[in-house]
């Protein structure tokens, strides 16, 4: 049919009455589909335009006739929908083309059931799930068939956390550490009642024959760092090493800093070693931590790399666990023999929830913000109320506070809407927040400047860091 859009139109008609069903795209290959005087069957929405019913676009399954056995899988019953990108529509790769590759995978294949009856007692068999989550007759078969496969992934965690655990002999903490003990001692303020009941908790499984596998989580400024040093120190008395891999360069030097001011008046050497460091100064800092002269290691993912090993490292401490993969805290952990593990995080995720419910990890919550600690207050601002949020940023400002935005990107690119860091720093030089002293700093800037920057926020000669 012709007018201001091309459409095709076909009229079903049943005991029922007329339904028309409309195409505007795509209705060159639909015409030739079905002819006149077929049986089919219909999926869709049903509009009413005009005073008649209506599917725009439906699904659409050529019957033989109307006694066919029915072996429709686009219609008819409860239809599995399958997300698919340009890119696969492009190649003609569809959530009707993944239905029938899937169905005929189901009909061929003859799938081995992974779990013994026992096992699986109350549960469907593994064929069966996979015909009741992608052809269900029914809602009640969609939930049995999502039991029997939550039930299996679930138990293969189990299993993995079980084999990942060492068995082996790691390094016993018999009693707190003298270092330990001389730097709270030092601490100018008091531990809170949730860090000593996690540092106990840690330090008890240390003191057993048990490796420490171990999630320590608590909010922003709750101290989870400190706690894990002070594991750490333990270690470090007993003459073994401590490994902290961090997920960016700017964190890893803010660690060294914070962590060398505590620990070197107690004789201890604290290193730094990132992915932009040069041959030279990696293999003297890769040297110290060979020989053991190093007894606390801080980095990035360059403490993955095969030529950094370890004299005897005892511990092994993840900050923001989520950024990193179970294969590369597991890679860190073997450069030790037995080596402990514990894995900290402000922001627990569902990944990390199952693996404490069901699998390896066990937790320790610090739930309390240090004395005088004043609380987080989070909002939530959209893209039109920006002004008021740069207004925000000169306001406390002016009562002698400091501020920093996060941008997704360094520079930005033109294919793409999101603003970039180095862009963001000259537009607000001379727009939003014109006058105020700002900063930039990024991952791939040199250290020194890095550094220099991040002592120019620290001491308050920069009022907004980008």
């Amino acid at each position: 049919m012709s007018g201001r859009r091309q459409r095709y139109v076909a009229t079903i008609k049943d005991d029922s009455g007329k339904l028309d069903c409309v195409w505007f795209a795509g209705y060159k290959y639909v015409k030739d589909t079905f002819q006149l005087g077929d049986w089919v069957s219909l999926g869709g929405k049903v509009t009413v335009f005009q005073g008649q019913r209506q599917m725009v676009h439906p699904e659409v399954e050529v019957l033989a006739g109307s006694d066919e056995e029915d072996d429709r899988i686009h219609t008819g019953g409860i239809v599995p929908l399958y997300r698919t990108t340009a890119k696969m529509k492009a190649s003609y790769l569809t959530a009707k083309t993944l239905r029938r590759l899937i169905r005929g995978a189901l009909d061929e294949l003859e799938i081995d059931d992974t779990l013994g009856q026992d096992l699986r007692s109350g549960l469907v068999g593994l064929s069966e799930a996979y015909f009741c989550v992608h052809f269900p007759d029914s809602l009640e078969d969609v939930e049995s068939g999502r039991r029997r496969l939550a039930f299996e992934e679930l138990l293969a965690i189990r299993v993995w956390g079980l084999l990942q655990c060492p068995h082996g002999h790691p390094i016993v903490v018999e009693e707190e550490g003298e270092r330990a003990r001389a730097l709270e001692a030092h601490l100018p303020f008091v531990l809170t009642d949730a860090q000593k009941r996690s540092l106990e908790e840690i330090r008890m499984v240390m003191r057993s024959n048990r490796s420490l596998h171990r999630l320590l989580q608590g909010d922003v400024g709750s101290g989870k760092t400190l706690v894990a040093l002070l594991a750490g120190l333990s270690v470090v008395d007993c003459g073994a090493q401590v490994a902290l891999m961090v997920p960016t360069e700017v964190l890893a030097e803010q660690h060294t800093s914070t962590i060398s001011r505590l620990v070197e008046p107690l004789g201890l050497r604290v290193g730094l070693i990132t992915g932009r460091f040069r041959k030279a100064e990696r293999e003297a800092a890769a040297a110290l931590v060979a020989s053991g002269q190093t007894q606390i290691v801080i980095g990035t993912h360059a403490l993955l790399e095969e030529d950094l090993q370890f004299k005897h490292l005892g511990l092994v401490i993840v900050d923001e666990q989520h950024r990193f993969g179970v294969a590369q805290r597991l890679k860190l952990r073997k450069k030790g023999k037995d080596a402990h593990l514990l894995v900290m995080t402000a922001t627990p995720i569902p990944r990390s929830l199952a693996l404490t419910l069901y699998g390896h990890l066990e937790v320790s919550t610090i739930d309390e913000l240090p004395l005088g600690r004043k609380p987080i207050k989070t909002g939530l601002r959209f893209g039109r109320d920006r002004k008021k949020a740069f207004a925000f940023i000169r306001n406390e400002v002016a009562r002698g506070r400091q501020a920093y935005i996060v941008y997704p990107t360094v520079e930005g690119r033109k294919e793409t809407q999101v603003k970039s860091a180095k862009d963001a720093f000259e537009e607000l030089q001379v727009g939003a927040l014109k006058g105020l002293r700002i900063g930039l700093i990024y991952g791939s800037m040199k250290s020194n400047e890095k550094s220099t920057t991040m002592e120019s926020f620290r001491s308050g000669e920069i009022d907004v860091l980008v």
